[in-house]
């Protein structure tokens, strides 16, 4: 019989930098390919510096899996030691440190915590894409996007100093969003518009800001709404954009 934990403790996550060695850093230019689809790539990688984009293609659509910034993880599929199925482009002048897979699995054969920790990670990672893959499901499109970038600013912005609830970051182009979130660019530049004016967000090409508390309340006073309410000017929004 399974002993049931005796409290509700959150388990301290393990750290893989305290394990892994200083190893190569290589340097990218934006928009250079880190590695393709159809090739494998036999190493684990780590953001120093920059973001990098994570895609598949399916049916020839761009899918963004995952944007990783500076202290991200990426390229686990190296374990496996199978056809790499991903694409990885710097978004921006990006610093990588890569640490051949062959390395990193003797190390957690000799430290077992750099093996929970990278669990930790990948499990952590797991969630947060199921987390999505579930507003695709069940969200329309503005709710999708409007979930997207409270993550994201999160993720990747910084707190403005008189506002705990507004976060500043680099500007994300309509058609990487597009990708990230399963639509077309024209519905995120829809949906762009009636946020600023509702004042969720504003943006130029210098950057962006997102008043997460405001695109917050807004999410709670709608999720009871029936989606078909919103969903209607939407799907002819991206009908009328659809590729043929």
């Amino acid at each position: 019989m399974v002993a049931e934990p005796t409290n509700n403790a959150t388990t301290q996550l393990e750290d893989p930098l305290s394990y892994l060695p200083c190893s190569t850093i290589h340097e990218y230019r934006k928009g250079q390919v880190l590695f393709e689809p159809g090739r494998r790539s036999p190493y684990l990688h780590l953001v120093m510096e920059g973001c990098v984009k994570i895609s598949r293609f399916i049916d020839e659509n761009e899918i963004v899996i995952d944007l990783c910034q500076a202290d991200d993880f990426f390229g686990a599929a190296a374990f496996l030691g199978v056809e790499n199925h991903e694409r990885a482009v710097a978004l921006e002048g990006s610093k990588v440190m890569s640490w051949p897979i062959e390395t990193v699995q003797e190390l957690i054969c000799r430290h077992p915590q750099l093996g929970i920790a990278l669990v930790q990670l990948l499990a952590k990672r797991g969630l947060d894409l199921g987390e999505r893959m579930g507003t695709l499901s069940v969200d329309c499109t503005s709710r999708r996007l409007a979930k997207a970038l409270v993550s994201l600013g999160e993720r990747m912005g910084h707190q403005d100093p008189q506002n705990a609830e507004a976060w500043h970051m680099a500007p994300l182009s309509h058609k990487l969003l597009a990708q990230y979130i399963g639509t077309t660019r024209e519905a995120v530049t829809h949906c762009m518009n009636q946020f600023r004016r509702q004042g969720f967000l504003s943006y130029s090409r210098r950057g962006m800001t997102i008043f997460a508390d405001n695109v917050r309340q807004w999410l709670q006073s709608t999720v009871r709404q029936s989606k078909k309410q919103e969903e209607p000017e939407m799907d002819r929004h991206e009908m009328e954009h659809a590729p043929a």
